[in-house]
């Protein structure tokens, strides 16, 4: 109880030690007027263990006396003989004489401290250190994954009774625990039975360097089994972290998602997880990943980005320069212009990835393309425009007039869709885009006196529309999910009065059932998704230019009369049907 072990208990309750229970008591009532909580929690719980400690080495000690004083079994015998003859006498004596009670326990604790005092003292750290040697014998190499159940059964024996001996193995086990050459079954085994993650404030006192060191290699540990695991299931950034080998040159680090991984881990670790990092991770191969990772460089997805926006200007300056040039030199300039913009916007995007400038833009952009207005606000402008395109008009101020706010609908559809698309779906639109933009004369028989780039400025848009869906856009609208079937319908009503009026209009008068199909096909993207079947099962058909292609050219052996737009408005009628049967069958709201 008086043990070396046990001096930071009375240290705290700033008593010496005492078998005195109501002294515990006092002394540490005293103290919680110095020691609050809410000034100094970590102080009040060295406090609270303290106390609760001091009562149970009391409890404990008058338990052991007890048992040292208890007569052999013979002398119980005896007594219990003359116990019933005597009883009568015995209560009347102490009825009548209140004090002789006192001087009975007076003289039981006289005899304890005299037998106390002819008994030899007991080694609490004799007896703790040949424990732990015999418990290392049973933990052999191959035994080493069976010490939780080793250590519990072990510290099971008699000998743990006594708190000096269980503080003194415990002693043991921390300087186990701190040594580098620690099997990590072991050490985590012995951590969480004794429970010094929740409580090792005893520790702390004895020893603080290595309690402090003893936990933070376990810490260590569990951090690096966490990395294992990340690594198992497919995490690049924590296999790349727990290899012994630093790295020459790593392609992975143009990959914007290994990046972001790695940078978020390499974070984490450095501010949250320091023990792993000084313990069990090689801090050579740390430090190049950690230098790598935020050192400006230019991924694949901002390079395939800019590639993309520098043949789109590309195609705006051969529209608008070809009359410049003379026509034997078109070619050679096309080639030599389109390598230097192409150049020029790599450079570009690495100079703003270097400067910091791309952040900025992206956290504004984060910040702002979720805004409904800017997720449809160039809807009504792209009709506009795509509609007064069809239309032939000769000057070429409205060419270009038509030609600007295109673009800036190309611009603005992209900026509100680039976080929902990564690179396969950009592929898509691109592809998309050729096909409505003008292959097979698609484009060229919707808007007359338009070229490839100018259709494809058209057909970027809507292709964006049928890639990102028309569930998400009739989500930014007011209508309830109830209410779709009815807009459905109704739309598919009007189209079809539409379509029929496209079937009576002759070559000479096309223009006003056309216009008027590719309006209303423009407004059936918000309440129509562009696949065939439903579920894992069904196949999604993003190829809309394909069936519509393949739609005209059954259409026009049919009714040879007909616009392209007309078979545009059946095709999304066909979608919007296979919509309306997907929510029947499935139970789905939308399709």
């Amino acid at each position: 109880m008086h043990s070396e072990w046990n001096q930071w208990i009375w240290s705290a309750l700033d008593i010496p030690p005492s078998d005195d229970e109501r002294t515990v008591k006092r002394a540490y009532a005293k103290r919680l007027k110095v020691v609050r909580p809410d000034d100094d929690p970590e102080k009040f719980q060295a406090l609270r263990q303290a106390y609760e400690r001091a009562l149970a080495l009391i409890e404990h000690s008058f338990s052991r006396k007890d048992e040292e004083l208890e007569p052999p079994a013979a002398a119980q015998d005896a007594v219990a003989a003359g116990q019933t003859a005597a009883h009568t006498e015995v209560e009347t004596e102490a009825l009548s004489q209140p004090a002789a009670g006192k001087r009975a326990v007076a003289l039981h604790q006289d005899q304890a401290s005299l037998l106390e005092a002819v008994q030899p003292a007991f080694d609490a750290a004799a007896a703790a250190d040949s424990l732990w040697q015999a418990l290392m014998l049973k933990m052999t190499p191959g035994q080493l994954r069976y010490t939780s159940a080793i250590l519990a059964n072990f510290v099971k024996t008699e000998d743990f009774e006594n708190f000096d001996v269980r503080d003194a193995f415990e002693f043991h086990a921390m300087q186990y625990c701190a040594s580098q050459n620690a099997d990590q079954t072991a050490r985590a085994a012995m951590v969480e039975h004794f429970g010094w993650v929740d409580n090792a404030q005893h520790l702390f006192q004895h020893n603080p360097e290595l309690a402090r060191t003893a936990l933070a290699r376990y810490q260590a540990d569990q951090g690096y089994k966490w990395l294992e695991n990340a690594a198992i299931v497919g995490s690049k950034a924590a296999l790349a972290l727990i290899q012994t080998v630093v790295p020459k040159r790593s392609m992975r680090l143009y990959e914007r998602k290994f990046a972001a991984e790695m940078k978020e881990l390499v974070q984490r670790i450095r501010w949250h997880s320091s023990e792993l990092l000084a313990y069990r991770l090689n801090a050579e191969v740390f430090a190049w990943w950690e230098r790598q990772v935020h050192t400006p460089r230019l991924s694949v997805h901002s390079g395939v980005v800019a590639l993309l926006c520098g043949a789109l200007v590309f195609g705006l300056l051969r529209a608008f320069c070809a009359s410049l040039i003379p026509e034997k030199l078109q070619d050679a300039v096309a080639l030599a212009g389109f390598a230097m913009i192409e150049a020029g916007a790599l450079w570009l995007a690495y100079l703003a990835v270097k400067k910091g400038i791309l952040q900025r833009v992206m956290q504004w952009l984060y910040a702002r393309h979720l805004t409904k207005r800017v997720q449809v606000g160039w809807m009504p402008l792209f009709v506009l425009c795509s509609t007064a395109a069809m239309f032939d008009l000769r000057g070429e101020w409205a060419h270009s007039l038509i030609d600007a706010g295109l673009f800036a609908c190309l611009l603005l559809s992209s900026f509100a869709a680039w976080r929902f698309l990564n690179i396969v779906g950009f592929i898509i639109v691109v592809l998309l885009a050729s096909v409505l933009g003008g292959i097979g004369g698609l484009g060229l028989s919707i808007f007359p006196g338009f070229g490839f780039w100018e259709c494809s400025l058209i057909a970027l848009p809507i292709a964006t529309m049928l890639v990102r869906g028309g569930e998400y856009y009739y989500g930014l609208s007011n209508f309830s999910g109830s209410s779709l079937w009815k807009i459905r319908l109704a739309w598919l009503g009007i189209a079809g009065l539409v379509f029929y009026l496209g079937t009576l209009a002759t070559p000479e008068h096309y223009i006003v059932p056309a216009v008027a199909a590719w309006i209303w096909s423009l407004l059936s993207f918000p309440i129509a998704n562009v696949y065939l079947g439903s579920g894992a099962t069904g196949m999604r058909v993003y190829a809309f230019g394909l069936v519509t292609i393949v739609a005209s050219a059954v259409l026009e052996k049919t009714i040879p009369s007909i616009h392209l737009t007309s078979t545009m408005l059946l095709v999304m009628a066909l979608f919007i049907g296979c919509n309306i049967q997907v929510c029947r069958d499935s139970g789905r709201k939308f399709s």
